[in-house]
């Protein structure tokens, strides 16, 4: 290129300004593919953690589920509408919304790596997430002793309490099948020393994971009708 000529495109750009869209398209795919499809998969992750906070923003309560047993959908869909009847509209947007984080994972799981996601996801919500009402199996109940997540004094301090399998509250959960196998613990976790008090949505968690608790506990302590 001379100083004060026209620049003068090389080879290769040459022959891509030759080239049709299409092929101007397979050219890009072609050098590019890698880089598009790293891109197009951070946006969605960044899409689906935007929607997933936006949904844990709008519930006024989340339980955690952390069963010895891989637990179905449609089970803590009962689970979810069950603890969404007795809970009030604590974030005050015109309605009530429950969760259910479903930590839980079978016994032929514990050393596969689902078995190893969720104990990760488990820590991750113990650590820095507001979860406070949590229920759980004796199995389970053990790890969750050893980690201080559940006091041994729980149910005596009465932060927590075990299905009475004749209880109206287990009547009401029978169809969602829990404690076939083991005792059912639900229980408030313990914070104190722990992040989730720094959290600034914890007072609005601990006041609706105490309510739904009480209403939970009296229905444990009231005979199901025969």
């Amino acid at each position: 290129m001379s100083l004060w000529g026209k620049r003068e495109l090389p080879k290769e750009a040459q022959c891509r300004k030759d080239m049709t869209f299409g092929q101007r398209v397979a050219d890009f795919w072609f050098y590019h593919k890698w880089h598009t499809l790293f891109v197009l998969f951070c946006v969605a992750a960044v899409a689906v953690c935007v929607t997933q906070c936006a949904q844990n923003e709008a519930a006024d309560i989340t339980v955690g589920l952390y069963l010895n047993e891989t637990v179905t959908a449609d089970r803590t869909d009962l689970l979810r509408e069950s603890v969404k009847s007795y809970c009030k509209d604590h974030n005050e947007d015109g309605k009530t919304v429950a969760d259910i984080y479903d930590f839980s994972y079978g016994k032929s799981d514990l050393y596969s790596a689902n078995a190893e996601s969720m104990r990760s996801k488990l820590m991750a919500e113990l650590s820095g997430g507001t979860t406070v009402l949590y229920i759980t199996d004796a199995t389970r109940a053990k790890e969750l002793r050893e980690q201080g997540i559940l006091k041994e004094d729980a149910v005596a301090q009465g932060t927590a309490f075990v299905l009475d399998p004749k209880s109206e509250l287990a009547l009401q959960w029978e169809a969602a099948r829990l404690g076939q196998d083991d005792e059912i613990i639900i229980f408030l976790r313990e914070t104190d020393g722990f992040t989730i008090e720094k959290n600034k949505k914890f007072p609005l968690s601990l006041q609706a994971a105490k309510q739904v608790f009480a209403q939970l506990k009296a229905l444990n302590e009231t005979p199901a009708e025969a």
